[in-house]
Order: C-alpha cells, then sequence, then structure tokens
C-alpha cells in the first residue's frame, strides 16, 4: 500500500481504536496486532510500527518498543479493521 493509503486508514479513520487489524501481505501472510502511529519519521517512509495480538498485554505493560515491530506499507495488500 502507498504511504498515502496507509495513513488514511491508521491516521486519519482509525486513529484511536481498541480493535485489532488484520495487516494482509503481498505474499499471502498476515498478522493480527495493533498500530502506533505517532512516529513521524517512520510514517514519512512509509513504515509503521506495530505490535502483534499476542503481544498486547506485555507492551501495554511498560509500552516497550521489544515488543513492536517495524512494517514496510509497500509489502501490505491491504488492511483490515476486525
Amino acid at each position: 500500500m502507498t504511504q498515502e493509503e496507509m495513513y488514511n486508514f491508521i491516521v486519519i479513520k482509525h486513529p484511536t481504536t481498541y480493535d485489532s487489524v488484520r495487516v494482509n501481505y503481498l505474499n499471502g501472510n498476515y498478522e493480527i496486532g495493533y498500530f502506533l502511529n505517532n512516529d513521524e519519521d517512520l510514517i514519512s517512509k512509509n513504515k509503521w510500527r506495530f505490535f502483534l495480538d499476542k503481544f498486547a498485554s506485555q507492551y501495554r505493560e511498560n509500552y516497550s518498543k521489544e515488543f513492536t515491530k517495524v512494517i514496510n506499507g509497500l509489502d501490505v495488500k491491504d488492511l483490515i479493521l476486525l
């Protein structure tokens, strides 16, 4: 997806959500989790900080980046709010 498409979904349409997002990749894989949309340097490069659903409680305990990953928007086929 383009930077504009990713930005529109994550920042404009769903800026604060408690619902998971399914990230479908171009290679057929998918992940379910949550986006953190507050890193302008990453966003400008179409990179997005994301944490998997299975790490949600650990991330929310201390907000450590060790439970997150950076996704390249160009690898994403589409995003679905669950």
